[in-house]
This record gives structure tokens, C-alpha cells and sequence, in this order.
């Protein structure tokens, strides 16, 4: 039997699916990571889940970065490489062309 295909689900804008806050807090949990460690959160939404997660666990160094269509140095891609993080946390953008752009910023 043939089945008819899926009608494909609806997608929300750029991707943008939220990072549960068990999720991050499972990451924290697991991984030892210095409290005063410096943090990037290169593609956070505007509701900073990652973000909040980790300052509610008492991280003092974590830093935001909410993209902004409008707004060229917004996106991570274009964020100066001499400024550097001790660790990056993020949900980063994937299912496009710059997925691989993008991770290999992060190793930089």
C-alpha cells in the first residue's frame, strides 16, 4: 500500500525552537565547568533560556548574543575573532548552509 507523503508540520521562523530549561540544566549538571569561566551564548533567543538557566545555577560570565535580522553584528559569523570565550553554549542554528560556518567559528 502506498501511503500518501506527510504533509509537511509547520516550521517556525529561522528554526528557532527553544532549548528546554531541563535540558540545560541536565548539561550543567553533568559538565564541570568554572563558575567565573567566561560563557557565549552566540545565538540566543529573545526569551534566554540557555542564559537564564546558567545564571540561575550562579555562572557570573555569560554573555548573550540575541540575533537580530536587521543587524549584521548580530550574527555570530560576523563577531570579531580576536575576542575569545572560554567555553560556548548554545542551540546553534542547524538544518542550513551555515551550519558548518558556524561550528567552525565556534572551534576558533
Amino acid at each position: 500500500m502506498i501511503r500518501p507523503s506527510k504533509v509537511k508540520e509547520k516550521r517556525n521562523r529561522y528554526d528557532n525552537y527553544l532549548t528546554p530549561y531541563s535540558v540545560i540544566q541536565q548539561l550543567i549538571n553533568v559538565v564541570n565547568i568554572d563558575k567565573w569561566a567566561s560563557i557565549l551564548e552566540p545565538c540566543c533567543s529573545a526569551e534566554m533560556t540557555i542564559v537564564k538557566t546558567l545564571r540561575k545555577n550562579d555562572f557570573c560570565n555569560v554573555v548573550p548574543n540575541v540575533y537580530d535580522e536587521t543587524n549584521p553584528q548580530s550574527d555570530f559569523l560576523n563577531f570579531d575573532e580576536n575576542v575569545k570565550y572560554d567555553y560556548i553554549i548554545t542551540n546553534s542554528p542547524y538544518g542550513d548552509l551555515t551550519t558548518t560556518k558556524f561550528i567552525n567559528k565556534m572551534k576558533k
